[in-house]
């Protein structure tokens, strides 16, 4: 039998969110994480301690030029993933970074650039499309057995006061980007770019966006209503849903559209729905670990299942909102170069 080729895995900021995914990448065959990188040098000796990881770098910078990773998760807090990824690939290294991908557009079409000119893998981490039963409704509708797909409806709702971090528009806080990103990804795999945005948002005391609804109209006529809300109590934790409307029936995602575990498909003509559950292995996060270290393995500069074109093209969604809405963040800081 031959030997899985391990994939070395370094995490660039020592975050909370990293842990879930540090513990599910261990799982994984073939996969190793084996260096952990945060500004702060005694917080990273105390994350690789915590979570089983044999060496804590004392920089990013650090981390970046370690000869022994083939690939960085970057876990910043948003304004910081442009930085982190950016310093990743300059240094040679493949890059999953969290969601959302940047702040900015511009910053997006960046790193997408210097990655594939340096033939270098590069995803962003939206675990949405790397779950199993997303991407069975994805084929299902691929075949056409949902007939023409006319419209997509999706909600993701936190409760309030979820992370201080949400409500900070220096760090890239606002609930678009915090949540609407999940809504945003679910009608995207199934209509891929708009034609045209329209946007509404209210705004919280700090600046950010506490409130935002997105339609998006298509070519042909297809339409997605995306909804995202932290405002006034009225969401419930992670209230989510999500709709898929064809000419031959719909798709009901009754919960946890962002990562769904179970779901059922009507069909026009039958009086027999078919439902779907599978319950996520550890935190969910297993099934997005594998996608990259199968590309890595293989020698893939990006993932068929979350491709780069489509990151940046929902980022031009986001940036559209941006502009009608009048969300103004503050430029990605930037490292400081020796």
């Amino acid at each position: 039998m031959t030997e899985t080729k391990s994939v070395r895995w370094g995490i660039l900021g020592a975050s909370n969110i990293a842990k879930k995914f540090i513990a599910d990448a261990q799982s994984v065959d073939g996969t190793e994480v084996v260096a952990v990188g945060a500004r702060d040098p005694e917080r990273a000796k105390a994350y690789a301690q915590e979570n089983g990881i044999p060496t804590a770098y004392r920089s990013w910078e650090e981390l970046a030029e370690a000869p022994d990773i083939d690939v960085v998760y970057v876990s910043t807090v948003h304004s910081w993933h442009y930085a982190g990824a950016k310093l990743c690939l300059e240094n040679g290294k493949s890059v999953l970074v969290e969601k959302p991908f940047t702040v900015h557009l511009r910053d997006a079409e960046e790193l997408v650039s210097i990655a594939r000119e340096r033939g270098l893998f590069l995803m962003e981490a939206m675990w949405t499309r790397c779950n199993p039963l997303n991407r069975e409704l994805k084929e299902f509708v691929a075949r056409g057995d949902l007939g023409e797909v006319i419209q997509i409806q999706s909600n993701l709702g936190p409760s309030a006061g979820r992370n201080p971090r949400l409500w900070d528009l220096s760090v890239g806080g606002g609930i678009l980007l915090e949540c609407g990103v999940y809504p945003l990804a679910f009608a995207y795999q199934f209509l891929g770019e708009p034609e045209r945005v329209v946007a509404v948002s209210h705004f919280a005391d700090t600046g950010i966006d506490d409130q935002t609804s997105l339609l998006l109209e298509y070519a042909g006529g297809a339409s997605a209503s995306l909804t995202t809300s932290v405002s006034k109590g009225v969401s419930t934790p992670h209230h989510s849903f999500g709709d898929v409307i064809g000419t031959g029936g719909w798709i009901s995602v009754p919960t946890n559209a962002f990562f769904p575990e179970e779901y059922t498909i009507h069909l026009s003509g039958s009086s027999d729905p078919i439902h779907v559950e599978r319950p996520k292995v550890g935190n969910g996060y297993t099934e997005e670990a594998a996608e990259v270290s199968r590309c890595i393995r293989e020698g893939l500069t990006e993932s068929p299942v979350v491709p780069l074109d489509d990151t940046v093209g929902a980022m031009r969604v986001i940036d559209a909102a941006y502009q009608q809405v009048g969300i103004k963040y503050p430029e990605a800081p930037t490292l400081a170069r020796a």
